[in-house]
């Protein structure tokens, strides 16, 4: 046993700490009342960590679906392509795709074919590249939605396909 094993699980027991903090205060910030306060939680959070790691992306993700719940449609996609940006600082295409994957349904709340399109197909390649195919295959499905939803049947019929392959 080297005299620094310690230092990696004592990095792997902080790790667990902060993911069950951020799942701790995502948990109770939903139990508040008030989106506002929700908001205000989520913003304080992020204040903990300075710099990009996943916690904060997964932070990032959560606040800008607050801003859209709220209707803040500028805060939210500020907030998502931060989030986009810090897990490109992070090489990680794990959280790429599912920023890429939320900032889908934004889209397709906002019923915006082109730009819901592209950011489920940019998050299917990260789920594809990455083997992660039960994510990919929920990628498909909301594709094909959204162009059943346009009335685009064969394109929504080859994602339907897709998705169950």
């Amino acid at each position: 046993m080297s005299k620094y094993s310690h230092i990696s699980w004592l990095q792997k027991k902080t790790q667990i700490h902060q993911r069950l903090l951020v799942c701790l205060v995502l948990l109770c910030s939903s139990m508040f009342g008030f989106s506002q306060t929700k908001i205000d939680s989520i913003q304080e959070q992020l204040s903990q960590f300075s710099s990009p790691d996943s916690n904060r992306i997964l932070l990032l993700i959560e606040l800008a679906e607050w801003y859209e719940d709220e209707e803040v449609l500028d805060e939210s996609m500020k907030t998502f392509q931060l989030a986009i940006n810090e897990a490109k600082g992070l090489r990680s295409p794990r959280f790429l795709a599912r920023t890429y994957y939320e900032l889908g349904h934004y889209w397709r709340h906002r019923d915006n074919l082109e730009e819901g399109l592209k950011a489920y197909v940019i998050a299917a390649e990260f789920y594809e590249a990455s083997e992660q195919n039960a994510k990919l295959a929920k990628c498909y499905y909301r594709i094909a939605r959204l162009y059943d939803k346009h009335f685009m049947t064969a394109e929504a019929l080859e994602y339907f396909i897709k998705e169950k392959n």
